[in-house]
């Protein structure tokens, strides 16, 4: 009754500690939460495993792309049959799983006597921004559970069934989090090899359970696996990732515990068996292939900031060793005569009871203190609710603070222009100068395809109409006119999603010109270059040029205007742009100059001319080139339209 009574209490202990981040915050906290919302939910609402990306709606995520597919799979199931609101199922969805994981740590170390102990420490593994954790709804914080599952099943049940279980866990491993996969085969190495000697048919049995699976899962895998494999040997760029600080996750942790893990470590040693070495060894194996990452770069940074949970798992389990030694020691009545001999007896069960007070006094506010971020608010989370229920298909695509992008698909379920994932990137920059600039570009909006705009700052911009506190939408007509009249899609080199810039192609000849993008335009958004270094001959003469083609009607007058800057530009020709007209068939008819050859440097100068299409004419390739010189030249806010 009492170990009931005691094992509900550390469960209990389990949940408050993964809750302890969403304590007065309804909504998930980590972007990488709001991201696996977003696909389970896209799966959950379209039946299929293989969908357009719900972020971009372009290029598809499927089997091949999304390494957690069978998480949310399960997530998609779990929420169709529970019918639990999914901020609800994201918010208390990570205390019950680790409440299971540490239910799971009971079990397995309960065959040694330690299982409460063991437990109790389990509890005490942190969740920090950089780490993750089993505080946050992510497959690492699922795929955690099955490592001690695994490890009783491996050394515990000995009968054909185990190996059916090990194989289906691996299975979904594999599926769901590729790198607990990997964790789980490091973890189980050690039994495998120490039996191998005495029960060769056992250990290989249990070699095939882990690696079937690989071989199963590798069609939707390779093309994971094998950029992965190049990173094994690969120099790494920085290390610690930056996102994560190991030092602060140890001292989260507690050094206590890894006092008692090395209590432990002596305890398993001098009580023998295989099954304690291999937990050992396990530990062992883990940090090895941690360190051959920190010390000989060699391993995938993955591997090592997702063991490090492992890690503190095994030593969680160790360390409850160690309590478990303390429990059960008797202190010598001399040592404590001033009371009653028998109070000897219960001397290691007050030691250990006052141990985790220790540790409980210090975890709880040390759990309390560590800082995690929001990514929306209320007013927030009211706006993505009002637009889900408001706003047709119509305006699919939004432009939105790329802080809150992910968290607003996860909501409305509409695409997005561009959004932060690890860190921000020089097309976020462009999307806040034009937030804080009042939203003033619209060809910005038009050629990143976005006529839905949400802010909080005024939008000073006569082309979008307010229909909602901070919701923007552009103006229909003008925003169906102005693509009407500009024959050229992403004429102002501004959609965000594509580096070279969609649409426009990189053409050269005889040279080894430098493409750049993005480059700065007039504005403060983006504008596109060419850099060409100097020929003392031009035969045969050296071309580049930004290129893009669009149809064309034979006899149409069209007119064709562009802004262009130069620096230094010395040579034969110069910059330029060209109009190369072309008949059906893809055979050239002739070219049209919109201004003679740009030398020298020059400010932006926009440049405007009307001109007549051969009457044979089908289509046209108007390219921004460089041509028989050296210099730069950039180039921005390409017009070709009808008469």
């Amino acid at each position: 009754m009492l170990r009931t009574l005691l094992l509900l209490l550390i469960l209990l202990l389990a949940f408050l500690m993964a809750f302890i981040p969403h304590i007065g915050y309804a909504y998930p906290l980590h972007v990488d939460e709001w991201m696996h919302l977003t696909y389970a939910k896209t799966i959950a609402e379209t039946g299929a495993i293989s969908f357009p990306d719900p972020f971009t709606g372009e290029g598809t995520v499927g089997p091949g792309t999304n390494v957690w597919l069978g998480y949310h799979v399960l997530m998609a199931m779990v929420q169709r049959v529970s019918g639990i609101d999914w901020l609800v199922l994201w918010r208390f969805g990570p205390s019950v799983i680790f409440m299971l994981t540490v239910f799971c740590v009971y079990i397995f170390a309960k065959r040694q006597g330690y299982g409460l102990e063991a437990a109790f420490f389990t509890c005490l593994i942190p969740t920090t921004v950089g780490l993750l954790g089993p505080a946050f709804m992510v497959p690492m914080a699922l795929g955690l559970l099955f490592i001690p599952l695994s490890l009783y099943i491996a050394f515990y049940v000995k009968s054909w069934p185990s190996y059916l279980l090990l194989f289906l866990i691996a299975c979904f491993l594999w599926l769901m989090h590729p790198t607990m996969a990997a964790i789980q085969g490091i973890v189980l190495a050690p039994f495998i090899l120490i039996n191998l000697k005495n029960s060769p048919v056992r250990s290989l049995w249990l070699l095939a359970s882990l690696l079937l699976p690989v071989l199963i899962a590798l069609p939707l895998t390779i093309n994971q696996l094998i950029p992965a494999a190049g990173q094994l040997l690969s120099a790494k760029d920085v290390f610690p990732p930056p996102y994560l600080d190991l030092p602060a996750v140890l001292q989260i942790y507690g050094f206590i515990p890894l006092i008692f893990c090395f209590i432990g470590t002596i305890y398993l040693l001098k009580r023998g068996g295989k099954s304690n070495y291999a937990l050992l060894l396990a530990l062992v194996l883990l940090l090895g292939v941690m360190l051959a990452f920190v010390r000989f770069e060699i391993g995938m940074d993955t591997l090592f900031v997702r063991g490090i949970t492992t890690a503190l798992l095994l030593i969680g389990i160790i360390a409850g060793a160690g309590l478990y030694w303390l429990r059960t020691q008797i202190v010598s009545a001399r040592i404590l005569d001033k009371y009653k001999p028998n109070f000897a007896v219960y001397s290691g069960s007050l030691l250990c009871a006052l141990s985790v007070a220790v540790i409980l006094t210090i975890a709880i506010p040390s759990r309390l203190s560590v800082p995690y971020y929001h990514m929306i608010d209320d007013e927030d989370y009211r706006a993505f609710v009002w637009i889900r229920d408001n706003i047709g298909p119509d305006y699919e695509r939004a432009l939105v603070d790329p802080w809150k992008a992910t968290a607003f698909t996860a909501v409305t379920g509409k695409n997005i222009t561009h959004r932060i994932q690890s860190r921000k990137e020089k097309l976020d920059d462009l999307i806040y100068n034009f937030l804080n600039s009042g939203c003033k570009e619209t060809s910005f909006l038009i050629d990143n395809r976005t006529a839905l705009v949400i802010s909080n700052l005024d939008c000073a911009n006569h082309d979008m109409i307010e229909i909602c506190s901070s919701i923007f939408i552009t103006n229909p007509n003008i925003e169906n006119g102005f693509n009407r009249a500009n024959l050229l899609k992403n004429a102002s080199f501004e959609l965000c999603w594509n580096n070279p810039p969609e649409f426009w192609k990189q053409w050269s000849q005889n040279c080894g010109a430098k493409f750049i993008f993005p480059e700065p335009d007039r504005t403060g958004y983006t504008s596109v270059a060419i850099q060409m270094n100097a020929f003392d001959l031009y035969d045969p003469s050296p071309q580049a040029g930004w290129v893009q083609n669009t149809p064309v009607r034979g006899g149409q007058s069209y007119v064709i205007s562009g802004w262009i800057k130069t620096e230094n530009i010395r040579g034969k020709d110069g910059a330029i742009i060209v109009i190369k007209w072309k008949d059906s068939g893809n055979q050239w008819l002739s070219d049209t100059k919109l201004m003679d050859y740009i030398k020298g440097s020059t400010d932006w100068i926009v440049y405007t001319a009307t001109v007549i299409a051969p009457a044979n004419a089908s289509f046209c390739t108007v390219g921004c080139y460089m041509v028989n010189c050296s210099g730069t030249a950039w180039y921005d806010d390409i017009l070709f339209k009808a008469k």
